[in-house]
């Protein structure tokens, strides 16, 4: 229609119509295009030239296609203008920022815009920053412009967080394992009544507390305001708030690194039960099964471990690898070695699953552990056979197994091979094991 119009000469396109069109090209994420249009612009006798409308859509165009080199080249033009109608405004320095890819040049163009007094920065631009500052999880450079926009007020008094700002505040404090500053900004945020959370903001809470790992007594802590996030979710709980899949994981997982696999169990349990009690409906996935069968393999539970386990066919759900060998590892707790046989199978017979040296470790141990020393070898001899190279926990496993029955040709020969491999080294516990041998076999001076 653009083109039929130019062919009728008693019509003739105004700026409004370029900027539509180039507006166009930008919703089909054509760049070429706009850049068309943008020249007819330039070549059009009847129109000045491009305004600060035309810029401004042609730098959108570019931050659509990720084409920062090209929306530098439409900055500089603007600047370079004489014309006192054509200078950038902070939609303009919103999109230019929008399209830096780094910190570093988002903050340039920042110091840029506040050297000009006649420009506030806006809610779109600050986010901008903080998302950037975010990708590269930099809290404390976030936490100096969350303070310098919002707390300290120095631009604009109606410039406030919005739930972006409040969330991007919260999922960098997460990711950085800060689990107090994530509360800080959890708590100002609850303050806000035009801001509360939403389930995200929840679930990056609960979230933070399951990645605290490094201390037992902030583990207890942490599962505790895990506990006291996920009450408040509940609490609040209405047609638009209720926990979701994520917020089930994340309590799962928080129980399941302190080894407690009731809770655990509880909150998976809860997680059946949601659609009870909430309008959203919330159906058990492939994490929620990897972490709550990861739970109660690592306690040796494997009656519990084959519940879930055989639960997923209900929904349809099909185990992957981690899965099939946090049961393989189970069975070897409790020296099943039937079982875990069963489910080294169930990897072969399945078209999209091969076993990894995970596989064949918890395999090889569960065959130690039950002195079916021959399954260990046949084991063994089918890794190497299919390419895969033993690890030194395979060859410490191995080495108990013979040194239990007092075989210390084939605990030596292990031992041998462990020496010739370049990328294996013999630690503490190979020795233990080869010591105990010849104790065992009152080789005194060997051992």
């Amino acid at each position: 229609y653009f083109n039929i119009m130019m062919n009728d000469e008693s019509i003739h396109p105004d700026i409004i119509l370029y900027c539509i069109m180039i507006n166009a090209c930008t919703s089909a994420k054509n760049l070429e295009r706009a850049k068309y249009y943008y020249d007819l612009i330039e070549k059009d006798d009847l129109i000045k030239g491009p305004n600060i409308y035309v810029f401004n859509a042609m730098l959108k165009c570019c931050k659509v296609v990720g084409n920062m080199e090209q929306a530098e080249y439409y900055f500089g033009l603007i600047k370079e203008s004489k014309r006192p109608d054509i200078a950038p405004d902070s939609y303009t320095y919103s999109l230019i920022i929008d399209n830096c890819r780094n910190i570093e040049r988002a903050e340039y163009y920042l110091d840029m815009m506040m050297k000009d007094k006649s420009i506030t920065p806006n809610i779109r631009i600050v986010n901008t920053i903080l998302n950037l500052c975010s990708k590269i999880r930099n809290l404390t450079k976030m936490e100096y412009y969350f303070n310098h926009f919002f707390t300290e007020n120095n631009y604009n008094s109606s410039l406030k967080p919005d739930k972006y700002s409040y969330n991007l505040m919260i999922i960098c404090s997460s990711v950085t394992k800060n689990l107090d500053k994530a509360d800080y900004y959890f708590k100002l945020m609850m303050k806000d009544e035009s801001n509360h959370p939403n389930v995200s903001v929840f679930n990056a809470m609960l979230d933070c507390c399951a990645k605290i790992h490094n201390k037992e007594n902030f583990i207890n802590k942490s599962n505790d305001r895990a506990e006291h996030y996920f009450n408040i979710l509940t609490e609040l709980s209405n047609e638009k708030l209720n926990p979701d899949i994520i917020s089930y994981c994340s309590m799962i997982k928080c129980f399941t690194k302190v080894k407690n696999p009731d809770k655990a169990e509880y909150y998976f349990n809860l997680m059946l039960n949601h659609n009870n009690y909430h309008p959203n409906k919330v159906t058990p996935n492939l994490i929620s099964f990897n972490l709550i069968i990861s739970c109660f393999s690592k306690s040796g539970n494997l009656f519990k471990a084959q519940t879930y386990f055989n639960l997923m066919n209900q929904f349809y759900i099909s185990p992957n690898l981690y899965i099939i060998n946090s049961m393989i590892n189970c069975c070897s707790k409790t020296n099943d070695t039937e079982s875990a046989e069963n489910y080294f199978h169930q990897i072969l017979e399945s078209p999209n699953l091969s076993p990894d040296i995970l596989t064949y470790s918890s395999i090889i141990d569960c065959c130690v552990n039950a002195k079916h020393l021959e399954k260990a070898e046949y084991y063994h001899n089918l890794m190497l056979e299919n390419n895969i190279k033993p690890n030194l926990i395979i060859y410490n496993s191995l080495i108990k197994g013979y040194s239990k029955c007092k075989n210390i040709e084939m605990v030596e020969k292990y031992y041998k091979i462990i020496k010739e491999e370049k990328n294996i080294v013999p630690d503490s516990y190979t020795f233990s094991q080869i010591i105990n041998c010849f104790g065992y076999s009152d080789q005194i001076d060997r051992a």
